[in-house]
C-alpha cells in the first residue's frame, strides 16, 4: 500500500474499473466516477478509512505533558468528592437520628486482672487446702 500525497487537492475521475482497483489501494484519494451522466463519488477505500482513523486517535489522545498536568487534579478533585460525599451522608444520617454503634475493639487491657497477682492467689489457695 502505498501512500498518496495529495497536496494539490487532485480528484480521480475514470470508468475503467482496473484503474479505479489500483486507486483504491492509494491512501488519501478521493475517487469519481461517471454513471449514465451522472457523477458519482466513490466512497473511501479501506486503507483511507484506516489511515483516517489512526489519524484521529492520535490526534484525540492527550499528549503525556497534558497528561502529568491532569494526574494531580484529578487526584484532589476525587479525594474532594470522597470528603463531599461523606459529609452529605453525615447530615442525612444527623436529619434522621440515626447512629452507628462502633465495634468492639477487644478486651480493655486495664480491666483484666494482672496475671502474676492471679498466680498468687491460686498458690495461696492451694496452700490453704
Amino acid at each position: 500500500m502505498e501512500k498518496f500525497e495529495n497536496e494539490e487537492k487532485y480528484i480521480m475521475a475514470t470508468n475503467d474499473k482496473d484503474l479505479k482497483f489500483q486507486l483504491d489501494e492509494l491512501v488519501g484519494k478521493p475517487s469519481i466516477t461517471l454513471s449514465n451522466g451522472v457523477f458519482l463519488f466513490n466512497e473511501p477505500s479501506e486503507a483511507s478509512e484506516a489511515e483516517a482513523s489512526k489519524k484521529q486517535k492520535k490526534n484525540s489522545g492527550l499528549s503525556e505533558r497534558e497528561q502529568a498536568i491532569l494526574r494531580p487534579l484529578i487526584k484532589k478533585m476525587k479525594y474532594e468528592e470522597i470528603q463531599k460525599s461523606k459529609q452529605r451522608v453525615a447530615k442525612e444520617r444527623k436529619k434522621l437520628g440515626i447512629k452507628i454503634k462502633k465495634k468492639a475493639k477487644g478486651v480493655n487491657p486495664l480491666a483484666q486482672k494482672k496475671k502474676a497477682k492471679l498466680e498468687k492467689k491460686l498458690k495461696a489457695q492451694s496452700q490453704k487446702a
